[in-house]
């Protein structure tokens, strides 16, 4: 018995030993990776943000056909009045198109309203948290005063995905509409696709059971090849207006909508999201606007170039190489907009490993940062992703980015989504 307590003591001992040789280890590496930060962050250049505009980014952007502007999460007030006012910039520059992270045809189809002279909501294609949000009013108020004029900016969207909310039931009678023109439309051979659309785009709703249904496996292949006939009748046109073309392109996204939702879990729809707006983007700038500057306003995570990730931002990179300029936001501190329960919530803290902490205790306003080209292998602690502290190659991912110290939530015009 006594063997055995001496026993205990010697461990309980070697534990206590063992802890603090431990605790002291990864107090170092704590201490190690802030001085590295410390290192990293005064090697980086900034120019603060002021009223007086941005004319600091001009010779970064003069060979520039494609800037991308990211943000951290869709609720960010200070980044969408920052975005707007960049975008009022750069429209000065010539660059008149805007293609949101937003369904492309039904933006399609608010903006030919728009420029026949119809008055639009801009919520009935673009979601509220950027349409509704008082920080960027000035921005849909120029695209709509400028719509008739001489030199519009455009406006346009990259996403596949139909929303409920945008899913819009009267999408079958706009179809029916469209295609009662064609001598060999015949609408009762798409009875199950106008069911489909009258559920609200099925993938969501009327095909809500088990990616390995048999009643869904029933279904989709003859939508598929329903909604595969309408682009056919379009295709043996003679010849094809603007229009025709975009209900065609809206056609194929609904199509790659009902199959990701059907076949692919959550992280492959993601990558598969990605590269459908890519798609998507890149047949708008080369078809639709070959010969136009364009500015691309999406999340972070879809803009980053990130080729391991294959991210929207990675695609258009690596097919417009140096034509693109990628801009990301990221900040210290604040709160931001859920855009699920519309709710204000502070943002997660930055630690202090991280290079917004080190900005923070040196810029209390908004700055740019553009990285040095020998800095793009350098691993630092961002929070570019949703305001997650991650460990990362970042520089190397993005052209520049905006620092904001103090982040605010969005405010909507109305009071509420």
């Amino acid at each position: 018995m006594r063997i055995l307590n001496r026993l205990i003591v010697v461990l309980a001992f070697l534990s206590i030993l063992l802890y603090f040789f431990s605790l002291k280890k990864y107090t170092s590496k704590i201490i190690y990776e802030n001085n590295r930060t410390k290192n990293l962050a005064t090697k980086l250049t900034a120019t603060e943000v002021t009223d007086e505009g941005f004319s600091f980014l001009e010779s970064l952007i003069e060979d520039k056909k494609i800037i991308l502007l990211g943000e951290q999460a869709h609720g960010d007030g200070t980044s969408q009045e920052l975005k707007t006012k960049l975008i009022l910039y750069l429209s000065d520059k010539g660059y008149d198109v805007v293609l949101f992270e937003s369904p492309l045809y039904k933006t399609e189809q608010n903006w030919s309203s728009l420029e026949t002279g119809g008055k639009i909501d801009f919520s009935e294609s673009l979601y509220k948290f950027w349409s509704k949000a008082q920080e960027n009013q000035e921005l849909f108020d120029m695209i709509a005063r400028k719509a008739h004029s001489e030199s519009p900016v455009y406006l346009s969207g990259i996403d596949y995905q139909y929303p409920i909310r945008f899913s819009q039931p009267k999408i079958t009678n706009e179809l029916k509409e469209y295609f009662k023109g064609f001598g060999t439309f015949k609408k009762e051979e798409y009875n199950l696709l106008w069911d489909c659309f009258e559920n609200r785009l099925g993938p969501i709703l009327y095909l809500n059971n088990s990616p390995n249904s048999r009643k869904k496996r029933e279904r989709l292949p003859t939508i598929i090849k329903q909604i595969e006939k309408l682009e056919n009748l379009i295709d043996n046109k003679d010849s094809q207006t603007r229009s025709d073309r975009f209900v065609k392109r809206g056609l194929n996204n609904i199509r790659d909508f009902f199959y990701a939702k059907a076949n692919l879990n959550d992280a492959a729809q993601s990558h598969f999201r990605d590269s459908v707006m890519f798609e998507n983007a890149k047949w708008l700038i080369d078809t639709i606007y070959p010969n136009k500057k364009v500015v691309i306003w999406a999340a972070n995570a879809h803009l980053i170039n990130d080729q391991a990730s294959k991210t929207m931002g990675a695609y258009l990179k690596k097919y417009f190489k140096d034509e693109v300029y990628t801009i990301l936001f990221t900040s210290y501190k604040g709160a931001t907009r859920n855009i699920s329960n519309e709710q204000i919530q502070k943002v997660a803290p930055a630690i202090e490993s991280s290079t917004e902490y080190i900005l923070a205790e040196k810029y209390s306003g908004t700055v740019y940062v553009s990285p040095y080209k020998n800095l793009k292998d350098s691993t630092s602690v961002m929070r570019f992703l949703g305001y997650r502290n991650i460990n990362d190659k970042w520089f190397g991912k993005l052209d520049g980015f905006f620092f904001i110290n103090t982040m605010h939530p969005i405010s909507f015009t109305n009071g509420d989504l």
